[in-house]
């Protein structure tokens, strides 16, 4: 980087170039990852992928998922936790023509980013 000041046409001062820095990426991710595809393929799964942030801020240990029932309140979240390397993951066992929300968020070694949340239902096991 430096200042160039123009006076006139053919007069200008410059400044010295100044010397490079650079810093480290700090803190949890600054962005979510990306839902590349959702979807219930049976009555009790939901299948899910995912790009990583574009933001991580360091380099990812890993990812948190979470399934919420939508509207069963007696029903704990899901959470499961999955290497960096894993951007795909399917959800068994679940209840069929149920709403769910879906959230992603990354983590690296200063935390857990944002998540995105994604709204699916199962089908109904007679359609």
């Amino acid at each position: 980087f430096k200042l160039i000041l123009v006076i006139t046409p053919i007069h200008a001062l410059e400044s010295a170039e100044t010397v490079p820095i650079l810093t480290l990426p700090f803190g949890p991710p600054s962005t979510i990852p990306e839902i590349q595809s959702i979807n219930a393929p049976s009555p009790t799964v939901i299948s899910l992928s995912w790009a990583p942030p574009s933001y991580p801020n360091g380099p990812l240990i890993g990812y948190k998922l979470r399934l919420t029932p939508i509207g069963q309140d007696s029903i704990k979240p899901l959470i499961r936790e999955t290497p960096a390397n894993m951007t795909s993951w399917t959800f068994g066992q679940l209840r069929s023509s149920q709403l769910y929300q879906v959230t992603v968020a990354a983590l690296n070694a200063d935390g857990e980013g944002p998540a995105i949340a994604w709204n699916i239902s199962t089908p109904n096991p007679s359609n």
